[in-house]
């Protein structure tokens, strides 16, 4: 109590709000109230109040770097960059060579996609502290989001060399090999985490999604509802649950889970063209064509939403306008046979029989995609798609002979 009486009032306060947050979740849990949240909100708290108290010190001692680099990180964790940045820069014009202040500055650089100044700030870090876990972590972040993925790949095999269990970080490699495809790197690499965390959220969501590319699909479904029991905020996970869902063709599950990562991320336009896929499926064209222009809205350049939106217009009838929407998506990305098959479809619609060479595109996908093994469940698809297609091509043939 002493000890207490002597502290500056804006440390009471922390600790008081720190205290009063506690027992808070501490009766919600045990009224069974999800856990997630709470502690989030507890970790805002007090990251709030140490940027008050913090900021009453910097007021009587201006010049003491030392302070102003805990307020960078306070605001930093609050997603307050621009701010973390101008304390980070504030101490390097009096220390540039502070690697600490480097690699928190490249860190909020990161999250402010800013990502060759981070680089540059990152690697003036490393020259000055080679042995610095977060340095190399935080360069890794850099050059996924350039989309270098083998460089991000390097990086973070570095930083795990200096700390081979660190679960943060093998979680971000999971996702490197993800983007570059190789799904069972992902799933050691997050298996390697819940060995240490079995109760790791975002492993279990990573693994889940990677056994779903995988088409194993039961398997997916325990990581992914494990992971949403432990964190049910976070809208990826919804996303997936949806995705496995669809593929088991359970229609309603997967609109619903979609429906929630919405709900949570209203901004999400994956989602959105998931769920109009969902709808596509049986048979809701015009809700379809609501979620994908939606999709479209929020995410203009990636090529399955004017797929799924193509789809939609197809089931309505509107073969011109589903054209026009496949037509982008190969504009966008040329390599889905799939696309090709859809488009020829339109075109037999409207009697159009210059989409010949549609049919060939996407038998040569298929094959090119059977060898490689890729996307196999989507190879079949083409194949036997491409194979009514041209039973509907040479019966339109015979009968304007």
């Amino acid at each position: 109590m002493t000890f207490f009486k002597f502290m500056p009032n804006s440390l009471k306060r922390c600790l008081l709000v720190t205290a009063i947050c506690s027992t808070v979740i501490q009766c919600q849990a045990d009224a069974n109230q999800p856990k997630a949240m709470p502690a989030r909100e507890l970790e805002k708290t007090k990251h709030e109040a140490w940027v008050q108290h913090l900021s009453e010190k910097i007021k009587r001692l201006p010049k003491d770097d030392d302070l102003l680099y805990q307020r960078a990180y306070h605001l930093q964790e609050l997603g307050r960059n621009r701010e973390a940045v101008a304390d980070c820069d504030i101490v390097l014009k009096r220390q540039p060579n502070n690697s600490d202040a480097l690699n928190l500055r490249g860190r909020a650089f990161n999250s402010l996609g800013m990502y060759d100044e981070a680089i540059r700030d990152l690697n003036q870090a490393t020259s000055k502290n080679p042995k610095n876990k977060w340095t190399y972590y935080n360069r890794g972040i850099s050059y996924k989001g350039k989309k270098e993925l083998e460089k991000a790949l390097k990086e973070f095999n570095f930083c795990l060399k200096l700390d081979p269990a660190w679960a943060k970080a093998l979680c971000e490699r999971a996702k490197v090999y993800e983007g570059l495809g190789n799904y069972q790197k992902e799933i050691d690499d997050t298996t390697s985490c819940l060995i240490c965390n079995p109760n790791y959220a975002d492993a279990l969501n990573l693994r889940g999604y990677a056994k779903y590319c995988l088409e194993q699909f039961d398997e997916a479904l325990v990581d992914l509802k494990r992971s949403g029991e432990l964190n049910p905020f976070n809208p990826w996970v919804h996303k997936n649950l949806g995705m496995v869902y669809e593929w088991q063709e359970k229609h309603d599950k997967a609109i619903e889970s979609l429906s929630e990562a919405i709900k949570l991320k209203p901004d999400f336009a994956y989602a959105f063209c998931a769920r109009g896929c969902a709808k596509n499926n049986i048979g809701d064209f015009k809700g379809a064509l609501c979620d994908t222009n939606k999709a479209i809205q929020l995410d203009p350049k990636e090529s399955w939403y004017f797929d799924c939106r193509g789809y939609a217009k197809a089931g309505l009838n509107d073969h011109r306008g589903a054209i026009d929407d496949f037509t982008r998506s190969i504009d966008l990305y040329p390599e889905r046979g799939w696309t090709y098959v859809q488009r020829l479809k339109s075109r037999i619609a409207i009697g159009d029989l210059s989409g010949i060479t549609d049919f060939a595109k996407a038998f040569e996908l298929s094959q090119k995609d059977g060898k490689t093994q890729v996307n196999t469940t989507i190879t079949k698809q083409v194949a036997k798609s491409a194979d009514r297609i041209k039973g509907a091509i040479d019966s339109l043939f015979s009968t304007t002979k």
